[in-house]
C-alpha cells in the first residue's frame, strides 16, 4: 500500500510539474502532505514537519552570525483538528470527549523546543501567512439556518481554526525576535519591514552559573537609562 502511495506521488508530482498545473515549490509542499493525508499520517504530519524544520535549523548551527528563515506556510496547526472537535463537541455536547482526546496532538511543547533550539543557535523565524487575509466560511450562505450551522457556532468554530493556524507562526516569530506577516493580502510592506529588521541587529553574550541539567531558562534583559 505505502510502496504505491509513494510511487503514486512521484507520479502526480512530475505529472503536475510537467503540465505546469503547479510550480515546482508549490507542488513540493502540497503533494507530500496530500499523499500523507491519504496515507493516514494526518495526525503525525505536525510533528514530521516540526522534526523538518529543526533539521534546517540543527544544519544552520555552524554558520557564524545571525540567521534568518522565512517561513511561508498557510499555517501549521497548534492543536491538530481542533476546530473539528470543538465541531463535534458543538452537536453532540456532553456525549462526546473530543475536546478532552484533542489534547493529546497539542504541539505547543514541541514548538517551544523548536524556538528554543533555534535561539540557542542564532536563527531567527520571519513567518508567512500564505492565506493572506481569512475570511470566515460561515459567512457562506450554505451554512446559514437554525441548530448547530447557525452563524453565531460557525463563526466561533471558523475563529478556532484560524487562530489555531496562526498561533505557530506568531510563536516562531515572536519567540525568535522575528516578525509575522498575516491578515493581509499585501506582503510587500511587510517584506521590506523585515529586510530592515534583519539589517540591524545586536546579539548578547550571557554564560549561566551553572549547566549540563538540559532545561531551559528565561533570561530577563534589563537596559540601564
Amino acid at each position: 500500500m505505502l510502496t504505491a502511495l509513494a510511487f503514486g506521488m512521484v507520479a502526480t508530482f512530475m505529472a503536475l510539474i510537467m503540465t505546469r498545473r503547479l510550480a515546482p515549490l508549490t507542488a513540493l509542499i502540497l503533494i507530500p502532505i496530500a499523499f500523507g493525508t491519504l496515507a493516514g499520517f494526518a495526525p503525525r504530519l505536525g510533528p514530521m514537519m516540526l522534526d523538518g524544520i529543526k533539521n534546517i535549523v540543527n544544519s544552520m548551527a555552524g554558520v557564524p552570525g545571525r540567521k534568518a528563515i522565512v517561513y511561508v506556510s498557510d499555517g501549521l496547526q497548534m492543536m491538530v483538528g481542533q476546530d473539528v472537535y470543538y465541531a463535534v463537541h458543538n452537536k453532540y455536547g456532553e456525549q462526546t470527549t473530543s475536546l478532552t482526546e484533542a489534547t493529546q496532538y497539542d504541539l505547543s511543547r514541541r514548538f517551544r523546543e523548536l524556538t528554543a533550539q533555534a535561539n540557542a543557535n542564532r536563527v531567527t523565524f520571519y513567518t508567512i501567512d500564505a492565506a493572506g487575509l481569512r475570511t470566515f466560511s460561515s459567512n457562506d450562505a450554505s451554512v446559514q439556518g437554525p441548530g448547530p450551522t447557525s452563524p453565531g457556532s460557525s463563526q466561533l468554530i471558523d475563529s478556532i481554526q484560524i487562530q489555531n493556524v496562526q498561533s505557530t507562526l506568531q510563536t516562531l516569530a515572536e519567540d525568535t525576535g522575528g516578525q509575522v506577516l498575516m491578515n493581509s493580502n499585501s506582503f510587500t510592506p511587510g517584506l521590506e519591514k523585515i529586510a530592515r529588521d534583519f539589517s540591524s541587529y545586536y546579539s548578547l553574550g550571557y554564560t549561566p552559573p551553572h549547566f549540563g541539567d538540559g532545561r531551559y531558562y528565561k533570561i530577563d534583559v534589563k537596559l540601564k537609562k
